[in-house]
């Protein structure tokens, strides 16, 4: 039985501070920070809406530096902000705070 669908989009931009440079090898951590938003597109048999709120994006995580271009990236990020269902539904009500985590790793290239 499907009683409808969510579709969620998370998207930022932001600045990092720390990590390795294209000079170094070995262990660098870093922080970072930006803004963003957050769409939200529901479905249901009564009706279809979206929405679009602003989120704010901090994050914490290290490089792993194998040689001067290379080196493997591991982060925790958190996207935060608020849900506004007057925009979504047409009544206004104040929600939670909704916190959304990413862990994420992958490789860094440097060039």
């Amino acid at each position: 039985m499907n009683v409808g669908s969510n579709r969620v989009w998370v998207y930022d931009a932001g600045l990092e501070l720390g990590g390795l440079s294209s000079t170094k090898s070995g262990i660098a951590p870093f922080i970072l920070g930006g803004i963003g938003g957050m769409t939200n597109d529901m479905q249901n048999a009564l009706f279809s809406t979206a929405s679009t709120n602003l989120m704010y994006a901090a994050g914490v995580g290290v490089d792993i530096g194998f040689s001067r271009n290379l080196a493997l990236r591991v982060q925790a990020k958190d996207y935060f902000g608020r849900f506004d269902s007057e925009q979504a539904i047409g009544l206004g009500s104040r929600s939670n705070l909704t916190h959304n985590w990413a862990l994420s790793g992958g490789v860094k290239l440097i060039f």
